[in-house]
């Protein structure tokens, strides 16, 4: 096991994780505000859900980062 790898890929986790949750806590009210027709659509967006899913993009980025976290930290343990 690469301690040194594992424990750097475990505090990206940590950072990581820790980004989705303030994404998803500031993101989730405007998501819900989008979705209730509070939210004007700007120019060439064709529906709510498409502004939405727009929102959500960070989310994905995050989780797309900790997958990554994820698997270094698999691969320090098995490194010799």
């Amino acid at each position: 096991m690469n301690i040194e790898k594992f424990n750097e890929a475990a505090k990206r986790l940590e950072s990581w994780s820790k980004t989705l949750v303030n994404h998803i806590n500031s993101g989730s009210a405007e998501i819900r505000e989008v979705l209730n027709g509070k939210t004007s659509l700007p120019a060439g967006c064709p529906s709510k859900e498409s502004l939405a899913a727009l929102c959500m993009r960070p989310f994905a980025s995050d989780i797309v980062e900790i997958r990554g976290a994820y698997d270094d930290m698999e691969a320090a343990l098995w490194e010799k």
